[in-house]
């Protein structure tokens, strides 16, 4: 992966990674890779590797879209800073608590995951769709489109929510929003995530993820709305 590392700027701190050629993300990697921190395998044309929760666990790490630098920090050297999400870490991924209201009349709670690596802004499963009628909610598809996982294709429709909630009270309004309709050879995932929040989202923000006070921060960037 082409990167530069700066040694640490204090003591405590572990440094900071720059990415002005490689493009890459951090993607929540499943806890039964056990000891494997880095790993690289062709994803696509643009992108390198994934840094994974493995090493996610072991530092706060900062990460700034503006700079586009990556910053790890041992525990207790990083301060708070930004609006604050509650995060937990089954299934060997970070989730957030979140409430969608699609047409503004009715607010349904649900976990995410947190996935930089996808590139869209909010996706609701198929099985959370299904188990909420949220396809017969008076939502209005401004698209349909069609995803493609294990050979079996899963028509998705894109449009607009009146309201999305992460944690107990940051409120985002007229979001965009994917909701995955049920196709006939998907497995059963009602005891998975009920969606999964994407770079659509997280590069509004520079953010800190610190797993060991079980929260993220976020920080507006400069120029952007929230």
């Amino acid at each position: 992966m082409s990167a530069t590392y700066n040694k640490p700027m204090w003591s405590g701190d572990i440094g900071k990674w720059k990415f002005p050629t490689a493009t890459g993300y951090i993607c929540p990697i499943p806890s039964c890779w056990r000891n494997k921190i880095w790993r690289f395998f062709p994803i696509s044309d643009r992108h390198d590797g994934i840094i994974g929760l493995n090493l996610i666990r072991q530092y706060v790490v900062a990460v700034d879209y503006d700079r586009r630098e990556i910053e790890l920090f041992t525990f207790g050297r990083r301060p708070p800073d930004g609006l604050a999400v509650p995060v937990t870490t089954p299934y060997g991924l970070i989730i957030l608590p979140c409430a969608v209201n699609l047409t503004g009349d009715k607010e349904i709670s649900g976990q995410v995951i947190m996935d930089t690596g996808a590139n869209y802004y909010l996706i609701l499963f198929s099985s959370f769709v299904r188990k909420n009628r949220l396809l017969l909610s008076g939502f209005q598809p401004e698209s349909q489109s069609a995803t493609v996982s294990l050979g079996v294709t899963t028509p998705v429709y894109n449009g607009r929510a009146a309201e999305l909630r992460l944690g107990p009270e940051l409120y985002y309004r007229d979001v965009p929003i994917t909701l995955q309709a049920s196709s006939s050879g998907e497995s059963n995932r009602e005891n998975l995530p009920d969606g999964s929040l994407g770079v659509g989202f997280f590069s509004r923000y520079n953010f800190t993820i610190n797993l060991l006070q079980q929260r993220i921060c976020l920080r507006p960037r400069s120029g952007l709305e929230p």
